[in-house]
């Protein structure tokens, strides 16, 4: 489980890679942009325990992962 931030690695992962993450609801809490290719993810203080899906999308591929956060 993630506490306060994650990292994201891949060749998928280069400048401009957007990312997005969800609650199991399928609201959008966090949208941000990469400047780097291998990111790190601040979880803001906003977000509660539980699981939510992390969406990647590079160029014109997609992929989504869950992520489990317990501070």
């Amino acid at each position: 489980p993630a506490q306060d931030m994650i990292q994201i690695e891949g060749e998928a992962i280069e400048p401009g890679t957007r990312l997005q993450v969800y609650d199991m609801v399928g609201r959008i809490v966090n949208t941000m942009e990469t400047h780097y290719q291998n990111h790190r993810i601040t979880l803001y203080p906003h977000l509660s325990n539980g699981v939510y899906i992390l969406k990647i999308m590079a160029g014109d591929k997609e992929y989504a992962y869950r992520i489990v956060i317990a501070k």
